[in-house]
């Protein structure tokens, strides 16, 4: 928490940043008309056959300091110019929860506008947002009300839909109630939870922890949102923030973060859980669903229609090394009488031994939906999970493309000479695809630096895999020491080379190159039969892993098998790509979860019925995430799949803020490298790569500089972060983002109008 004082020496701080030459605003005007600014934002149902009523859109948007004095100097219009309601966020740090909303003028800053709106299935809408010169004050109606019910008792109303709270206690929520129909009788609804030396759950309730802060925000146009603030008294140096949110068509969203503020000893906290419980007693029934990740139950008074609830994503951090961490959400029963059912997701110490260092946090996010038709939970679902988010743009799309090229010069550029001139033998493959992006961004001498790029690629195949010179070369890696996404890294540099040899000429060469895709593709129809068959594909195929990764491996492999059937069609290649397509492509339209939140066999995510636990979801890494989405669209771009993806553009605007910052879940100092560097420039890449408008180009340009304005050393260009290394020291090779960058950059150059 941050009191006046705080917050406004951290604004200082970072304005002095934004007044850096990687200010968002770099090579963009800003459209005038009439004494007012003017955004575009592009709004569209990420789902391809589900309708969306009433639904709430958050519009990201960054202001120039002094440029949005007020919220009385916005209005937003709809497709049709009329004025619509709307309502202001200000931006927090994803880590911290520091405000990021205002400059130290208290002229906005980073923020998110909310509206309300219906989308049929895949519609696009545009609106614009204004900045006017004369500030006009806004009488909107609130569509979410704040009740007393009694002297106990604060309750959230939207149309039929309450929220009840007590006033006396931390619970963050107590009841929901639709149409007089009371869905959870007797359980608390949201319960937070503490497990401590003994693994004891201990429940929030005003007899064991104390509280800090309880209060309503949020002046209901869009939404209200109860927030309290309190300690467990088993262990005051962990705060617990818990959020609950009521939109004006009455469906609510939760968000729960836990900081410590000093070093936790060993032992005193063994997890921190947030659980949605749901009563069901005689005549109630509930459902999950692994590959939806939700649950429901019904209720006697209203067999038509439950109480849904599921959850987002989750969010962890630990500077200390070793953290040994659990992280995942499950379903289950808490007796066997099965008198509540429940979803809870949780941040665990597995052996309880480890220490908790200061500054470690967890946070969560979910949604709870009552009243819902049964028979159309899984549509409902489908809607809770993908919230509609988008960025309102300062410029045309193609502008933001030529921005989002001037940024990744910044990123590969100072480590050009050094990369090219220290070989290493850490994906050789990507330093020659960086002397390839330097063709693409600057139009350099091709020539010279596809011979540059090809000796880069040689010396890497002659190194570790037996010269490239048949398929077994690549399995012997396989079994030795490099996983697929390392080959597929290795290896990306070749249709690039093959593409370039075609725009000189050189045949031959380009010959050579479609010979060794097509060896690649080769290995993975054997590595593919080595993992099981299926469509299943190991990491590594040695000793010790013998284990699938979060379907990277599979995305790895269908960009290889990708690229040589675009030259050449074979059965046994199309076969095994066509098995391990349908990894990705089986029926469920979520486009925040990736297969491996599915119930497969030996993947993470397997259902469990051990004890009490009905149903467990791991939640991964969020960079595994994009990257195997990134990587089967790209598949999908060479040899297309044939049904729906999920969307990669989709998942990237849900896990990052207007600030430029990402959600992520990373241990042992990777938020500001690894993980986190290489799920910043994942998801701007998925926006910029996939997206179609300017708001999708706008937000990959402010994720890029989120970036490059953190680069080790911190504030400085000289080097980029390591990509993949978790190590306080200077890069020491190649950053694995330049295989995505230079595929992004290679798009943008040939779209561009």
């Amino acid at each position: 928490m941050f009191d006046a004082a705080q917050a406004l020496a951290v604004r200082a701080i970072s304005e002095a940043r934004d007044a850096k030459e990687l200010s968002k605003n770099t090579g963009v005007q800003r459209k005038q008309q009439k004494g007012y600014w003017y955004y575009s934002a592009f709004v569209q149902n990420p789902l391809k056959t589900i309708p969306y009523a009433s639904v709430p859109v958050g519009i990201y948007i960054s202001f120039d300091k002094g440029e949005c004095p007020t919220i009385n100097h916005l209005s937003v219009q709809d497709p049709t110019g009329a004025d619509i309601p709307f309502q202001w966020e200000e931006a927090f740090d994803t880590r911290t929860e520091q405000p990021y909303g205002q400059y130290s003028d208290f002229s906005l800053r980073h923020g998110t506008i909310w509206i309300m709106t219906s989308l049929a299935a895949d519609e696009l809408k545009v609106f614009t947002v204004k900045v006017s010169e004369v500030p006009t004050v806004k009488a909107f109606s609130e569509a979410v009300t704040q009740v007393v019910e009694s002297a106990t008792v604060d309750l959230l109303q939207a149309g039929a839909i309450t929220v009840k709270f007590a006033q006396s206690g931390v619970w963050l929520g107590r009841s929901i109630h639709n149409s007089g129909i009371d869905f959870n009788p007797t359980s608390p609804l949201v319960q937070i939870m503490l497990t401590d030396s003994a693994r004891v759950d201990n429940a929030a309730t005003s007899s064991n922890t104390t509280l800090i802060s309880r209060k309503f925000t949020g002046n209901g146009v869009v939404y209200k949102e109860s927030e309290v603030v309190f300690t467990f008294n088993a262990c005051p140096s962990l705060l617990i923030t818990a959020r609950l949110r009521m939109f004006a068509n009455g469906k609510v969203t939760t968000y729960h973060h836990a900081i410590a503020t000093d070093d936790i000893a060993a032992g005193v906290v063994n997890g921190w859980f947030t659980r949605v419980q749901f009563d069901h007693p005689s005549g109630n029934t509930e459902q999950k669903s692994m590959p939806l990740g939700y649950m429901y139950t019904t209720n006697a008074g209203s067999a038509s229609k439950c109480l849904l609830a599921g959850v987002r994503h989750m969010q962890f951090l630990s500077e200390a090394p070793n953290s040994d961490t659990g992280f995942n959400s499950h379903y289950g029963n808490s007796n066997t009488g099965g008198s509540v059912f429940y979803l809870i997701y949780c941040w665990k110490n597995n052996s309880g031994t480890k220490a908790i260092s200061k500054g470690t946090f967890f946070s969560t996010s979910g949604y709870i939906t009552s009243g819902v038709q049964v028979a159309d939970v899984d549509n409902e679902a489908n809607r809770r999970m993908n919230r509609i988010f988008t960025r309102a743009a300062s410029d045309t799309k193609d502008a933001l493309k030529s921005r989002f090229l001037e940024l990744v010069k910044k990123f590969l550029n100072p480590s050009r000479e050094w990369a090219l001139a220290n070989d290493n033998w850490y994906f050789g493959g990507l330093q020659g695809l960086q002397a390839l992006s330097m063709a693409l961004l600057y139009g350099q001498d091709l020539a010279r630096w596809v011979e540059i790029a090809r000796a880069k690629l040689d010396s890497n195949l002659d190194a570790h895999y037996g010269g490239g010179t048949s398929k077994d070369g690549f399995i012997l890696g396989w079994t030795t020491n490099y996983g697929w996404e390392f080959i597929g890294r290795d290896m990306a540099l070749v249709p690039f080379l093959r593409e370039a040899y075609l725009q000189l000429g050189d045949t031959a060469k380009a010959a050579d190159m479609a010979n060794l895709l097509h060896r690649l593709a080769d290995a993975a129809v054997d590595m593919e039969v080595a993992s099981g068959g299926g469509g299943k594909m190991y990491l590594r195929n040695n000793a010790t892993q013998l284990l699938p990764d979060n379907y990277n491996a599979e995305a790895a492999a269908l960009v290889a098998l990708a690229e040589s059937l675009a030259i050449t069609e074979n059965a046994t290649r199309r076969a095994t790509f066509n098995r391990i397509a349908a990894q990705f492509t089986t029926a469920y339209e979520f486009v925040n979860r990736t297969p491996y939140n599915q119930s497969n066999a030996g993947q993470p995510g397997s259902q469990s019925t051990t004890g009490s636990l009905v149903l467990s979801v791991k939640m991964p890494t969020n960079h595994y995430h994009l990257f195997n989405l990134y990587e089967a669209f790209r598949a999908n771009d060479v040899v297309p799949l044939g049904v729906p993806l999920p969307s990669p553009r989709q998942y990237a605007f849900e896990m990052s803020s207007p600030a430029g910052q990402i959600w992520e879940k990373e241990t042992n100092h990777q938020h500001n490298r690894r993980g986190p560097a290489l799920t910043h420039i994942l998801n701007a890449c998925s926006i910029g790569r996939w997206g179609d408008n300017a708001s999708d180009w706008e937000q990959a340009c402010v994720l890029l500089e989120h970036v490059l304005e953190r680069m080790k050393p911190s504030g400085d260009i000289e080097r980029p972060m390591d990509g993949w290394g978790v190590k306080d020291s200077d890069i020491h090779n190649f950053p694995i983002e330049a295989q995505v960058l230079t595929d992004t950059v290679r798009h943008a150059i040939m779209t561009i109008a």
